[in-house]
């Protein structure tokens, strides 16, 4: 029943990314930012008040008209009747999901293999808005109204208006099939920071991925109590050996603050989400799950079928693929935010370099952690060296047992 809603949701989704594609290319074309305070005139798709009429929209496309018109009457109505093209989804069939990490533990991987899944709107770093002076209260806001699709809020403005400056530009090319369409539609990209385009394709997808490196997990309770508004919300906490974290945190500029290379604060901050994660895993049977990212590294096809499972999302025929070329594959990069690894030994690769008065520090501030995480400590260079020794001190299922997930 759930695949077979999800397949109808899917078609739907296609269908007005068609849609959208079309009447994008009739607008007017638009000489000014859209956060400029007087927009060029733009087309008969806008009402005299300025908001976007999809019905006028369709009337100026009759080819997109028709293709539309023949397809939800012969194929989808028959089996989803309720459902129409443009609409936004049911808040009770749309999944969302929030990856809880921090700085290089091999999240970007996780989101881009989580947005590989069709009928993903992918949001990559919101927060990277205003890093770690946002408020809680601010940070609530903005996820909740992202989740909601609310891209007229005043705070996603604001991150939208952050990424659409130059080099923030990444933070939306992750979204690749909201950029793919609106990359081209006007001049400078602006199309792709609009609310008016990013809101209906975000009502429309029926999985909604947020993932943030500056958001504690003891926070994501407000999304977890809230069965209203996210019955279906999920939570993935993935962690990383402190030891691998902070030799890749070291390689950039960036990466200068107390949380970010401070090992006391990196620790004590693992400890808390560790412990986040245990506790709301408890409160809220079902809903979180705790990953690490040699797991997926080491056994990535099970890791990943165990994650699906928990997340009860339908897995592409792709994925397999996705996992086999960004893993396994001769395409694997050197660049420090590639996907593209080699599983085999990205994972173990600071034990190479590391000096052992650094991981003995690291191990001392990260005691706690490391022992509740199953990470093994390293007693000399000889077992440092010893790549037949591993990292790991317990398996995945003894830190987080199937009944917590």
């Amino acid at each position: 029943m759930i695949r077979g809603r999800f397949t109808i949701y899917l078609t739907l989704l296609a269908l007005s990314v068609i849609f959208m594609l079309g009447f994008f290319k009739q607008m007017f074309v638009m000489d000014v930012h859209p956060y400029n305070k007087d927009p060029a005139p733009r087309g008969k798709e806008y009402s005299k008040d300025g908001d976007f009429d999809w019905g006028t929209a369709v009337k100026y496309n009759p080819k997109q008209k028709l293709l539309l018109k023949d397809t939800v009457e012969n194929i989808l109505h028959p089996i989803a009747p309720e459902f129409r093209i443009g609409d936004a989804l049911p808040d009770t069939v749309v999944r969302q999901i929030h990856i809880a990490t921090s700085w290089r533990s091999g999240s970007t991987f996780l989101g881009d293999l989580l947005n590989h899944n069709m009928g993903t709107f992918y949001s990559f770093e919101p927060l990277h808005f205003e890093s770690l002076s946002m408020s809680t209260e601010r940070r609530l806001d903005l996820m909740n109204n992202i989740f909601k699709c609310n891209f007229h809020n005043k705070e996603v403005i604001g991150w939208m208006k952050h990424a659409s400056k130059g080099e923030n530009n990444f933070l939306f090319q992750r979204n690749f099939r909201s950029f793919k369409i609106c990359e081209n539609l006007l001049p400078g990209k602006v199309s792709c920071y609009m609310d008016k385009f990013q809101s209906p394709i975000c009502s429309m997808s029926p999985i909604r991925v947020i993932k943030t490196v500056r958001f504690r997990v003891k926070l994501a309770e407000e999304f977890l109590k809230n069965d209203k508004d996210f019955p279906h919300f999920k939570m993935v906490v993935l962690v990383r050996d402190p030891r691998g974290t902070m030799h890749s945190r070291s390689h950039h500029s960036w990466c200068s603050g107390e949380e970010c290379i401070n090992s006391t604060v990196v620790c004590e901050n693992l400890e808390k989400d560790a412990q986040s994660a245990y506790q709301l895993a408890k409160k809220y049977p079902g809903k979180v799950y705790l990953l690490r990212y040699e797991d997926i590294c080491m056994n990535p096809y099970e890791e990943v079928k165990s994650l699906f499972e928990f997340l009860k999302l339908p897995r592409s025929k792709g994925l397999d693929n996705f996992i086999q070329k960004h893993m396994f594959g001769k395409e694997s990069k050197k660049h420090p935010y590639s996907t593209f690894r080699k599983s085999d030994n990205i994972y173990m690769e600071w034990r190479k370099t590391v000096d052992m008065g650094y991981i003995e520090k690291i191990q001392k501030d990260c005691s706690i952690p490391m022992k509740t995480l199953g990470y093994h400590s390293f007693s000399s260079p000889f077992d440092r060296d010893n790549f037949t020794i591993s990292v790991l001190s317990k398996a995945s299922e003894s830190i987080w047992p199937k009944n917590l997930s």
